[in-house]
């Protein structure tokens, strides 16, 4: 059994024997008693140790007892401490009075009786025993009111977790089935009765028009969990962000028209060179866009706005270190997680920072402006705007859908490349404007356009039917693919451009015609029963001969995530095309390929000349 603690007991008096004979008598106690000689060594004591009860001489040298006696009342911590006055002087009243004056509990004249004095001091001993036992329990009552707390909190937090997830979950569900109504819907239509040539066309653009509003929807959830687990990497370059800008307004001209809004433009050419990712920015300014279309009724207008501002004295400082205070919050969230299992939403946000620091070249930025007269935002919900699935009406009767992840995305981007992007809304009916800062580049002559930021050896709309549909004659096409729906579309879409296709169903089956014939290009899913798609592209590229060109390759799956085209770039294929895909995307980047692949075989074939030439 453990045993308590000993108790300290202060017994101050500057004759040594008098010492001697209170530690004689108090021995029996079993407790911890300190002598000090002095009043001075007595206040010495105290600044180390706490005290059950002080046994004070009166009559001392330098600092008598009622001297110390005062000092020691005057200590926070010891104003409370019990003191017992022992004094051989005669037993007057006013020393007594003075004594007691003090905060004495007892004054005693030497002899002392030794029972009386253990007596007296044992029951100080047991108050002070009795008083860390209230002290405990009271610690323990907060730790437990403390954890109670937190047992609450996270509860709450759980439901309200669950709740949000609950909403979302009803949301996707909305948006998943919206369309596919539609898709469906039309379809059936379509199969049940015969259309005129309009009506045709109608169906086929709303099928259309759904099925990638269903593809955006899993991209946003997807970009969504990227960024969220900091796996969003950026290839930071100069861009022409006018050029960029221009591009997307031809693309969202349609749906302006549709609804007859206005569009007005100032464009500063001084603005014009962004560091920024390409497809990043785009995507940036193609969701702030959308936005505004979605949310400006009829005839309304938007307004698009490109300058270029400058920081205020000190402003690139202050946003480095909040930025360094992020990381370093974000760092603390991980070590916290490790142990914990689990992020805190500051910490998971704060993970959305970089790794390395993008630090703005120079005090100015690009300013890019979109402002609509659209039905603007309730001020209560502005500081919110930003947040993941949160829309200013939820509720089941909003006339909007979405899954409000687009505006999250793009605060994450922004923040991912050292920018900022702020919501501004006088309130309902009164139109938004959202505005993003971005870094400027160092070096506008190198800028990006969009026309150049993804080279096409083919340039094709899906207008350009007269040439889709030559552009693979005497193309062969191996498709392999082991989804029936999938495998058929590839196999009718490439045979309208002209091209003869082979289509298996398994990586064995395509082994088995390869020993038999060797195709111009080979498309292949990835994710396949036995063996993948991975494992295919390897397994033709060891079999192929030193010197034989290799056959293009295509990996056409539904793995969209940046390591998944990584990973097939390394495994052998030439390029990576998420689905779903396009007819016209497909077509054209089996014939850029085709082009490409003719250019290098030009090439071999020149070197072969010449050094059949050297070795005559």
């Amino acid at each position: 059994m453990k045993s308590e603690p000993k108790i300290n007991v202060l017994l101050v008096d500057d004759y040594p024997e008098d010492l001697v004979a209170l530690e004689a008598t108090l021995n029996s106690l079993g407790q911890n008693l300190v002598k000090a000689y002095s009043g001075k060594q007595a206040l010495k004591c105290l600044l180390e140790q706490d005290f059950a009860v002080i046994l004070l001489d009166v009559q001392m040298p330098e600092m008598d007892g009622f001297e110390t006696a005062s000092l020691i009342r005057q200590r926070e911590r010891s104003r409370h401490t019990p003191i017992i006055f022992l004094t051989a002087i005669s037993d007057s009243d006013d020393l007594k009075s003075k004594g007691y004056a003090l905060g004495a509990v007892d004054y005693l004249l030497k002899p002392i009786d030794p029972i009386i004095l253990t007596s007296k001091v044992a029951v100080f001993v047991e108050l002070f025993k009795k008083n860390l036992e209230v002290q405990r329990q009271a610690a323990q009552l907060v730790a437990k009111n403390l954890e109670i707390f937190q047992a609450q909190a996270a509860r709450q937090q759980a439901e309200a977790a669950n709740l949000m997830k609950d909403e979302f979950l009803a949301v996707v569900s909305h948006e998943l089935r919206s369309p596919l109504n539609s898709i469906l819907g039309w379809a059936q239509l379509m199969q049940m009765r015969k259309f005129d040539e309009a009506k045709l066309c109608q169906a086929l653009k709303i099928i259309e028009r759904n099925a990638k509003s269903q593809a955006q929807l899993i991209d946003d959830i997807l970009d969504m969990s990227r960024l969220m687990r900091g796996k969003v990497q950026l290839s930071i370059q100069p861009v022409n962000a006018i050029a960029t800008i221009e591009l997307l307004l031809e693309s969202i001209r349609p749906q302006l028209e549709e609804k007859s809004l206005q569009l007005r433009t100032h464009l500063d050419p001084a603005a014009q060179t962004i560091a920024a990712d390409p497809a990043r920015l785009r995507q940036i300014i193609w969701n702030l866009l959308s936005n505004a279309v979605k949310f400006t009724p009829e005839k309304g207008q938007i307004e698009i706005r490109l300058i270029q501002g400058s920081r205020e004295q000190g402003a690139e400082e202050r946003e480095l270190r909040e930025l360094r205070e992020l990381r370093e919050r974000r760092e603390l969230g991980e070590t916290r997680s490790r142990g914990e299992g689990r992020l805190g939403a500051e910490e998971q946000r704060t993970n959305l920072i970089p790794n390395s620091e993008f630090r703005i070249p120079n005090s100015n930025y690009a300013q890019i402006q979109i402002i609509d007269t659209g039905i603007g935002i309730r001020p209560e919900f502005l500081p919110q705007i930003f947040d993941r699935f949160r829309q200013a009406d939820s509720s089941i009767t909003r006339a909007f859908g979405g899954l409000g992840l687009g505006l999250a995305i793009v605060r994450q981007l922004v923040i991912l490349h050292g920018g900022t992007i702020e919501a501004h809304s006088e309130g309902e009916g009164k139109g938004t404007t959202f505005t993003v800062r971005l870094p400027l580049a160092n070096s506008p002559s190198t800028a990006t356009s969009p026309a150049t930021a993804t080279p096409n050896l083919i340039n094709l709309t899906a207008n350009d039917a007269s040439k889709l549909n030559s552009l693979l004659d005497g193309v062969n096409v191996l498709v392999v693919e082991d989804n029936n729906d999938s495998r058929d579309f590839i196999k009718f879409a490439l045979e309208q451009a002209g091209a003869t296709v082979t289509t298996v169903s398994s990586a064995a089956d395509a082994v088995a015609y390869l020993k038999r014939d060797r195709p111009d290009v080979i498309i292949s899913d990835i994710a396949m029963p036995e063996t993948d798609g991975y494992q295919l592209i390897q397994r033709i590229r060891a079999t192929e001969q030193q010197g034989d060109r290799q056959i293009p390759a295509i990996a056409l799956t539904a793995h969209a995530k940046p390591e998944d085209r990584s990973r097939s770039l390394a495994a052998g294929f030439q390029q990576h095309i998420t689905k779903p895909v396009e007819s016209t995307a497909l077509i054209t980047a089996i014939a850029e390929l085709i082009k490409h692949q003719s250019v290098v075989s030009s090439q071999w074939a020149t070197i072969d000349r010449s050094q059949m030439t050297n070795d005559k």
